[in-house]
């Protein structure tokens, strides 16, 4: 991919973002001692799906500093970020244990829908395969799903967490229904028209965003810690976006990363902590 603006740019961009998500990390480290073995757990989960991408199927790749296995160390530091703070939004969600799962999901895809075309469009990373005329703003509709998954994945710790004094029944039904459905699902999709898919996503999309809607998201005020870190993923892609000169070749791409942040606001009703 040739850039058609100037980035003296790509370099300090991935630097700036290197440091800015290594802060993050080690912010939502500290404010959460108690959880640390979850965030690990999240960024090793980050760090194989990115190993698998990057060094096995060859699907993108990165520019970047610091890296490991050829994946920057800052990106599955985000994952262990994004996965977290998705967590942590549906511990307080008042609806049914099950749909904390989707509702978790949700989350995270929303905040990678406005930070991936900004990112990839920029010159961070660079798509090798899947890339066909039903992408979203230039990036394949199954990394989406592989953030779904991850968030899914993210959403069963917080059901097993709110389980604790019910046993897990619920948290084992939904696991093996994960094991059951999920990878069958991945696969299938192979050979369902991208189009469709895209279809399906977005209804999958405007039926949870309604359900979180119509239950009320939150119980309490969401804790400020997890506002600023979201916030600050919003940010930084404006910041990329227009210092990488993105709003000029393709300003476009500010309209999904606004609509998104708003979305995300409105239905976690994150703005309660102002």
């Amino acid at each position: 991919m040739k850039e058609k603006y100037s980035l003296k740019g790509v370099g300090y961009v991935v630097l700036f973002l290197e440091f800015l998500l290594i802060f993050l990390f080690l912010y939502v480290l500290y404010q959460n001692r108690e959880d640390w073995v979850l965030i690990l757990i999240f960024f090793l989960l980050g760090l194989s799906m990115e190993v698998i991408g990057v060094d096995v199927v060859h699907a993108y790749t990165y520019k970047g500093f610091l890296t490991l296995y050829s994946v920057p160390i800052a990106i599955p530091l985000a994952w262990s970020v994004i996965l977290y703070t998705s967590f942590k939004l549906v511990r307080s969600l008042g609806g049914p244990l099950w749909f904390l799962p989707f509702a978790s999901a949700f989350f995270t895809v929303l905040l990678d829908l406005a930070m991936d075309p900004v990112m990839s469009s920029a010159g961070v990373w660079t798509w090798l395969r899947g890339l066909s005329p039903s992408d979203f703003f230039g990036v394949p509709l199954y990394n989406f799903w592989g953030w779904f998954l991850a968030g899914f994945v993210a959403g069963l710790c917080a059901l097993k967490h709110k389980d604790k004094r019910r046993g897990n029944r619920s948290a084992f039904v939904l696991y093996l229904l994960y094991v059951l459905l999920w990878f069958p699902l991945m696969w299938v999709l192979r050979y369902v028209p991208y189009l469709l898919s895209y279809y399906l996503f977005w209804g999958l999309i405007l039926i949870i965003g309604i359900f979180v809607r119509i239950w009320g998201f939150t119980k309490e005020v969401v804790s400020l810690d997890v506002v600023l870190v979201r916030w600050s993923f919003y940010l930084a892609s404006l910041i990329v976006f227009v210092w990488s000169g993105l709003y000029v070749s393709q300003p476009y791409l500010v309209s999904a990363l606004v609509s998104f942040y708003l979305i995300e606001i409105f239905v976690s009703r994150m703005y309660d902590v102002l």
